[in-house]
Order: C-alpha cells, then structure tokens, then sequence
C-alpha cells in the first residue's frame, strides 16, 4: 500500500491527525496580523475558519463517535478501593484493546494498541474513547463488557475482584463533530457524551440521535445488528475504502462471516427515552440494550477447555425510569 492511500485510511479509520499551535498561527498569519493599529470599523471581515482550514493539509473539524464509560458509584467507594479504580480502568482497557486487535480484524485493521490509547480521554474513574463511527462504538463495548464480566467472575485476577465487590460501568455513545488541537480533544461529539452520562443513574447504554441515524441509515436500524454480517458491513458508505482486505482473514466475534452460522449479538432492544436536558441544552437520547454470547477460547487462544467456557454478557439496562 502506497503512503498515500496508508494516510487516507488511517485518517478515515485510525486516531484523528493532530493540529497544533504553529501550524494554525502560520495559517492564520497569512490573512491577520499580530498587533493592529487601525481603527476597528476599517477591519475588513473575514471568514477565518475557512482561511485558515484553506491552508491546512487536513480537516480542521470531523465527524467521530465518542464512546464514554464510567465506574458506577465510583464517588461512594471506600477510599481505599476507589483509589485502584483508575488501575482497573487501564487494566480492563489493555485487555479491550487487545481483544479488538486480534479478533475484530476488520473494523480494526488501522489500529494498533498504541493508536487506541492515543485516542482515549481518561478521566480517572472512566474516560471517552474516539472512534470512527457508532459501530465501532458498539464493538468496543462489547468488548469492554467481556473483559468485565471475566473480572468480575473471578476469571482473571480473582482476588483483586473479590475486593472490589463488582463493578457495573454506564456508557453513552455519540456521533458529533470533534477537532483535535495539540494532542487533546475537544468538540461537541464530547461535551454531549459528558452531559448525557451524567444524567444516568444506573448501567445503561444510552445513544444520541446522531448514532440512532447512523444504524437506521447504513444497516436500517440498531436492531438489524443482530442479523449483519462482515459483508453486509463492507457495503456501507463508512466502510468502502476498506474493500481492498483479504475478507477471509478477517472475520470478527461480533461482526462475523457469513459462513458462520449464528450471531453472537441477539435480544437487541432500542427504546426512545424523549429528550433529556442538561445545562441550555436539550438532547434527543435512545436507550439500548442487547446479549452476547461468547465463548473464552475466541478471546484468549490459552484459556484452558473448562465446562463454563461460554458466556452470555448484557449490555446495558432497560429500566428507563429516572432519566427525563
């Protein structure tokens, strides 16, 4: 693959490409200037957005998802407990990333663990993660939900659960505009996804309006994700410039071939929870719900062959009260 095509991709598919301050002051110097003597009524106007993304090389402003997540009742923990949580947040999350990495071959070809991290926003008892698009959130919290759920059955690092008592996480999932200035993110993808979240008082998976759109639009609703497979996806507008993988290599344990005969993904419930407001801002919020089943073996090639290898794995909580 030339460099080119390598740049386009990750761009549309890996961490967002980063401006910073020289590069905008240079942008901005070729049509302002740094101190001013004239009256102000001889200033002439000017769109200075569109002069300055006129000389960047990429775009100032993109549409990506931002999934947030966070420790349920995490300020009501014990002092000592709550002080590993933002341990257990990296733990689980190196064991998402790597999960995606090795079986989700397809939606995460253009990343590495190291991209991954680069995009997460951590905010020490949970954070937000950028993504291309609404699926990949999903994904992603399957995932996340996986690794917890081993977590918290004792399946891995079993004394350390057992201390923790169980841990619940509640997500939101937004599809808005993001820049990134300086290595940071900032935007409206994330200010909503941070008003949403905090007005869930339980486990849920909450969505906005932009994510609900995405899944009716490509794949005609969130709840046909329990019938899509890899080359129903590969259709999709977001995903066309990906055609060029070699497909048999890269079937995933969500999004699978369709040779394999089940879905993992099934009971998937979408509920119009009506607008929710926070601050001067009202937003439009779905609440979804679906099962996972899987199996232990399909995530770690040396988890032993026991009798409790498969697993079923809800994510999110259809109570819809407590929210408008």
């Amino acid at each position: 693959m030339d460099d080119k095509k390598k740049n386009d991709l990750d761009e549309l598919f890996g961490t967002m490409r980063n401006h910073n301050f020289e590069e905008i002051k240079s942008a901005l110097e070729h049509y302002d200037v740094e101190m001013n003597f004239e009256p102000w009524n001889d200033i002439m106007e000017r769109n200075i957005f569109k002069d300055i993304q006129g000389k960047c090389d990429f775009p100032l402003i993109q549409k990506r998802t931002v999934l947030g997540f966070d420790i349920l009742g995490y300020s009501q923990m014990e002092r000592e407990r709550q002080s590993l949580i933002p341990f257990l947040l990296s733990l689980l999350l190196n064991r998402t990333y790597d999960s995606l990495i090795k079986t989700e071959k397809f939606l995460f070809s253009m990343y590495d663990m190291n991209k991954l991290k680069k995009g997460f926003i951590h905010t020490g008892d949970g954070g937000f993660q950028v993504l291309p698009n609404p699926l990949y959130g999903i994904v992603f919290a399957i995932h996340f939900e996986m690794n917890l759920r081993s977590f918290n059955s004792g399946r891995i690092y079993p004394h350390f659960s057992k201390y923790l008592k169980g841990i619940k996480v509640r997500y939101t999932e937004t599809f808005d505009d993001l820049y990134r200035y300086d290595g940071n993110f900032f935007g409206p993808a994330i200010i909503k996804a941070s008003r949403i979240i905090s007005k869930d008082r339980l486990n849920r998976f909450l969505m906005d309006q932009g994510s609900y759109d995405f899944f009716l639009h490509e794949f005609n609703g969130v709840e046909t994700l329990s019938m899509i497979n890899l080359e129903m996806v590969q259709k999709s507008k977001y995903f066309e410039k990906l055609w060029y993988l070699n497909y048999d290599r890269l079937k995933g344990i969500v999004i699978r071939d369709s040779s394999d005969k089940g879905n993992s993904l099934d009971t998937i419930i979408v509920q119009d929870i009506g607008f929710v407001d926070s601050k001067s801002e009202s937003y439009r919020v779905y609440n979804f719900y679906c099962q996972f089943a899987f199996n232990h073996s399909e995530i770690n090639s040396k988890e032993p062959n026991k009798k409790f290898n498969q697993i079923k794995v809800s994510l999110g909580n259809l109570n819809p009260q407590g929210l408008v």
